[in-house]
C-alpha cells in the first residue's frame, strides 16, 4: 500500500508541474505539493478547490515513503484507508489540472507571459 500512496502523491506533484509548465513557467525543484500551488497562485490560478482536499496527508506519504523514520518497515506505513484517500486526492488534483489545461489557448510556447 505504500507504494501506492507514494505514487498517488508523484501524480499529483507531476500534474501540477505539467501545468506550470503548459503555462510556459518552469517548475521549482520541490516535492511540495504547497509550494506548487503557491506557484499556480502567483499566476492567477484559482486553487481554492485543491485547497479542500487534504494535502497534508498526500504530502507526508511521499516523505515518509522516501524516508522511513522509526523501526517500522516502509511497506507497513500505509493501510487501505490511507490508500483510498491518496488515490481521490490524486484524481481529484489530476482532474483540476485537465480542466485548467482544457481552458488553456494554443500550444505550450505560444503565450506570452
Amino acid at each position: 500500500m505504500t507504494q501506492a500512496c507514494y505514487h498517488c502523491s508523484q501524480a499529483a506533484e507531476k500534474a501540477l508541474k505539467a501545468l506550470l509548465l503548459a503555462l510556459d513557467q518552469e517548475p521549482e525543484r520541490t516535492d511540495s505539493i504547497e509550494r506548487l500551488l503557491g506557484a499556480l497562485e502567483l499566476l492567477g490560478i484559482e486553487t481554492a478547490p485543491l485547497r479542500l482536499l487534504p494535502l497534508k496527508p498526500l504530502q507526508r506519504m511521499t516523505t515518509a515513503s522516501r524516508n522511513p523514520d522509526g523501526d517500522e518497515a516502509p511497506v507497513d506505513l500505509f493501510d487501505q484507508r490511507d490508500g483510498a484517500l491518496a488515490l481521490a486526492v490524486a484524481r481529484a488534483v489530476v482532474g483540476f489540472v485537465d480542466q485548467q489545461l482544457g481552458g488553456l489557448d494554443g500550444p505550450p510556447g505560444s503565450r506570452t507571459a
